[in-house]
Order: structure tokens, then sequence, then C-alpha cells
């Protein structure tokens, strides 16, 4: 199954395997190439039913990423992060 409808550039699928927990971000292979056409994005508890992202998504994801600018200049460290947890409200 195409999410939202089969076409040429589906925005998700179906795939029948029964996922474990943690497995999301997990690639999904053709078996007779090795070529990686998604990853795991969720599943539905105690079915074979697991959606996926298509590649072509991902690869435009990181597309965007690679070319954009973050500045982490205002970030926290982690020593900072955890020093402060839930002191406020985070």
């Amino acid at each position: 199954m195409f999410i939202p409808f089969r076409g040429p550039h589906p925005h998700g699928f179906t795939i029948d395997v029964m996922v474990q927990g943690g497995g999301s971000g997990s690639p999904i292979f053709l078996p007779d190439t090795g070529k990686v056409i998604g990853i795991i994005y969720t599943g539905y508890p105690g079915t074979n039913i697991t959606i996926a992202l298509p590649a072509s998504i991902i690869n435009s994801a990181v597309n965007i990423l690679r070319d954009a600018e973050v500045d982490l200049g205002e970030s926290e460290d982690i020593e900072t992060v955890i020093e402060n947890d839930g002191k406020d409200g985070r």
C-alpha cells in the first residue's frame, strides 16, 4: 500500500514485517540489489503492518539540511542542560 496513493512520489508505504520498538530509522533494502528504498517510520503493535518513508523523501531532507546554516552558538552545553533538568519547566 502506498500513502496517500500509488504514484511516482508516495509519502510512505507499508511493508508486511513486524518491527520491535526502537526499529524506527532502520533502512529497508531491496533483497536482490541491496538498494535502500526507505526507512522504517512506525509499526502497529501486535501486527505485521509497518509504515516506511521512501528514500526519496529522506534524500530530499538530507539535501535541505546539508545546505542549511545552523547556528548553535546560543546552545547550552550538556552539563548545563543536565544541571537545569526540570528546574525551568523543561
